[in-house]
This record gives structure tokens, sequence and C-alpha cells, in this order.
């Protein structure tokens, strides 16, 4: 017989302590979990969008940007 741990985390999205099973669990729900996605493919659209009108100099710190959305 195995124990299942149950870890106390906060949902990335809405920030609200839960019970997981997982230790690579992120989000309370579901519904976190594709909201956070669709909130995270939003933001990395409009830097795409704007980045042509971005000065040269700039371009490394909008791809950080993009870089941390994307891990969250």
């Amino acid at each position: 017989m195995s124990k299942e741990k149950e870890r106390l985390k906060e949902c990335l999205h809405c920030s609200l302590t839960f019970k997981c099973k997982r230790s690579d669990t992120k989000y309370c729900t579901n519904s976190c979990k594709q909201m956070a996605y669709l909130k995270r493919k939003t933001i990395v659209k409009i830097i795409v969008t704007i980045s042509p009108i971005i000065p040269e100099k700039k371009i490394g710190f909008v791809k950080r940007i993009i870089n941390w959305f994307r891990k969250k």
C-alpha cells in the first residue's frame, strides 16, 4: 500500500490554495488552467503584433516577457 501525499499549493491563475496529489500541479481546476493558457496566448499575440514597432534594442526585453508568460 502506498500513501498518497497531499500538498497544499497556490493556483498560478486565481491564487486559491488547494490540495494536490502531484508535485507538478500548477492550477486548482481545469478551468483555471484553460484561463491561464488563454491569457498567455492573448498576451503573446499582442506582443507579436506590436513587435514590428518596437525598436531593435528592445527586442531582447520582449523575448524575455514572452518566455516568462510561456513558463506560467
